[in-house]
């Protein structure tokens, strides 16, 4: 596990993952200098800013956004409890 997508987008860039999640803010600037390529989007619609990465519903699995926000719903959780957000399975 990373803290952050900084780390993890160090990581990526030095061979040490095959793949990871990052924000468009965090990633954009590597994918114009071509040194990442971008797979899809966790959405559920196009980005303005990179109109020709698909979602990954686009790609036949839907499910990911709906994973995706799931397991950042529980971060928060972990941080603010007094929130009361329940994720789901």
């Amino acid at each position: 596990p990373y803290k952050g997508e900084l780390p993890s987008t160090t990581d990526l860039l030095g061979g040490q993952l095959d793949s990871s999640f990052a924000s468009i803010g965090t990633a954009l600037p590597f994918l114009k200098a071509g040194r990442l390529r971008p797979l899809a989007l966790v959405s559920t619609a196009r980005s303005k800013v990179l109109p020709d990465v698909p979602t990954f519903g686009e790609l036949g699995v839907p499910d990911v956004f709906e994973k995706r926000i799931r397991s950042d719903l529980a971060q928060w959780k972990k941080l603010l409890p007094e929130v009361g957000i329940t994720p789901g399975d």
